[in-house]
C-alpha cells in the first residue's frame, strides 16, 4: 500500500515540475499565410469532381473558430471564394466573408480582393453582412495552390448573431459550407487546450518516470533482501 502512496504522489509532483513546460508548448493556429500549423488539423475533401479535390478544416478552441481551405488550382486557375461561406451555429445560419477592414473595423468597401494577383495578402477579415464588424483575422495565399485562413472571435461571434455569451462553448454545433468548393458540410473539430496538454503529458511522462523510480527502488530492494540472506 505504502508504495502505491509513494507511487501517486511521485507522479503527482513530476506533474507539476513539467506542466508549465507542456502547457508552453501546446499548439496554436497563427494566421500568418503560412500552413504549416494546419497540418496536424483534420481536413475534409469537398468537391463538385473527384478528379479536383478541395479541401476544408473548421477547428475551434475556446475563444475562436479557425477555417481553412484551399481551392484546387487546375479547376478553378486563380479563383478562390471569398464570399458566401455558410457558417451554422446550431439553429443559426450566417454568411461570411472576406474583405479588408476599415481602420473602425468595418469592411473596407473600396479595396478590391477578386483582383488580386499572385502573392500573399494579410490584414483582411471576415465578416458578417449585418452588423457589419470585423469578426477577426484573415490571410489569403495565391500562387502554385490558392488558399484561405482566417479566424474568427467567438465572443464577436456571439454578439454579432444576438446569440447568449457561452452558446457555442456549451455544446453548440458548429459547421461551415462553401459552395464555390462543394456541397459538402464540414464540422468543427475541437482543438486541444493548454490545460489539457499541461495535464495529459505531463500525467503521462510522470507516470512513466514514476514507474521508474519505483523499479529501481524494488529493484534495490530485492538486492538488499539477497545480501542479508547470504
Amino acid at each position: 500500500m505504502k508504495r502505491i502512496v509513494k507511487f501517486i504522489f511521485t507522479a503527482i509532483i513530476l506533474m507539476q515540475l513539467t506542466g508549465i513546460k507542456a502547457y508552453a508548448d501546446a499548439p496554436a493556429i497563427t494566421i500568418d499565410g503560412y500552413f504549416d500549423d494546419w497540418m496536424s488539423m483534420p481536413k475534409a475533401t469537398v468537391t463538385y469532381n473527384s478528379q479536383y479535390p478541395n479541401y476544408i478544416s473548421l477547428v475551434k478552441d475556446d475563444t475562436s473558430i479557425y477555417l481553412f481551405y484551399e481551392s484546387n488550382k487546375q479547376s478553378s486557375g486563380s479563383y478562390i471564394p471569398l464570399d458566401s461561406i455558410s457558417l451554422t451555429i446550431g439553429s443559426i445560419n450566417t454568411q461570411i466573408f472576406l474583405r479588408y477592414p476599415t481602420s473602425s473595423g468595418t469592411t473596407d468597401w473600396s479595396r478590391g480582393v477578386y483582383d488580386l494577383g499572385r502573392g500573399t495578402y494579410l490584414g483582411l477579415s471576415p465578416f458578417t453582412y449585418w452588423p457589419n464588424n470585423s469578426l477577426g483575422e484573415a490571410a489569403l495565399v495565391k500562387n502554385d495552390g490558392n488558399y484561405v485562413e482566417m479566424r474568427m472571435s467567438i465572443a464577436a461571434l456571439e454578439n454579432n448573431l444576438s446569440m447568449p455569451s457561452g452558446t457555442i462553448n456549451n455544446g453548440a454545433r458548429v459547421s461551415v459550407n462553401i459552395p464555390g468548393l462543394g456541397g459538402t458540410t464540414v464540422s468543427a473539430v475541437d482543438t486541444p487546450t493548454g490545460f489539457q496538454y499541461g495535464f495529459v503529458i505531463p500525467l503521462i511522462f510522470g507516470i512513466f518516470i514514476a514507474r521508474r523510480v519505483m523499479h529501481r527502488g524494488l529493484t534495490y530492494e530485492r538486492q538488499m533482501a539477497k545480501s542479508e540472506a547470504l
